[in-house]
Order: C-alpha cells, then structure tokens, then sequence
C-alpha cells in the first residue's frame, strides 16, 4: 500500500490551492484519496495560510525551544565522565528535558543505583570486577582476625 510522505502530501496541497479548491473540499478529496494518511483539517488549513502567503517552500520552518533529540554518544561520555551527575544536571548540560535524558538512559541500557548511573546489565568485566572486590573485602576481613 502507498504511504505518501509529508513533502508528497504539501506538493498535493500546493496543487489544490492554486487550483482555487476551497481548504474544506481538500480536506474531503484527500480523505478520498490517501484514506487514514490524509492530513488534518488544521495541517491543511495551516498550509493553505502559508501559501496565501505566498510562501511556497515546501521545507519545515526552524522552530524555536529545546531540540527533540539528544545525541546519546555525547550523553554516554557525559556519564562516564561524572556517573554522579543527576538527570537534571545533564538536561541542563544538553538543554533538554530531563524526561528525554531519562529516555536516552533507559535507551543506553543505564540505570541510577547509589547515587551514579551504572549500565543495567552487566558486562563480563562488571561480574570480574565484582568478584575481584568481594576476594579483597573477604581477604580485608580475614586479615582484622
């Protein structure tokens, strides 16, 4: 089945309106035509006052605020550069939410435990690690005898 996309969609539109095809009977014939891929009422009527506009670039304009996206590369060196650090500080430091750093560090496999984010499951050299610190503890502990 065919899937328009959204440049595809705005082509459709700028052919309606400079056919003079009211926003109401566009928003029917692309019902008819693309099924649940038609576009809403207000996507239609937003486009239709940027072409009255004479703004004919089918681009998205540049929207102000915080980016969607964080670069989750840039937030796994964050962490292993300070582990201590909390979701805020790093939605400070990327100027995101905090709710999108929580996602990216769900993503990364990462969780917060004593205070600093560890990976959520371990590694082979996380369990060696482990059991290398426990040998040292039990070696401390048997040497205070």
């Amino acid at each position: 089945m065919f899937v328009p996309t959204a440049i595809h969609i705005r082509h459709v539109l700028i052919y309606l309106f400079l056919s003079h095809t009211t926003m109401k009977d566009s928003e029917t014939f692309l019902k008819n035509v693309y099924n649940t891929h038609a576009p809403h009422y207000n996507t239609i009527r937003n486009w239709f006052h940027r072409f009255e506009k004479y703004d004919f670039s089918l681009d998205e304009k540049d929207r102000s605020g915080r980016p969607r996206e964080l670069d989750l590369d840039k937030l796994k060196h964050a962490l292993q550069s300070d582990p201590f650090q909390s979701s805020r500080e790093l939605a400070v430091t990327f100027g995101v939410h905090h709710s999108t750093v929580l996602e990216g560090l769900k993503s990364l496999g990462m969780r917060k435990l004593f205070g600093r984010f560890i990976p959520h499951h371990l590694t082979q050299a996380n369990l060696d690690r482990r059991v290398d610190d426990s040998i040292t503890l039990l070696t401390l502990h048997a040497g205070d005898r």
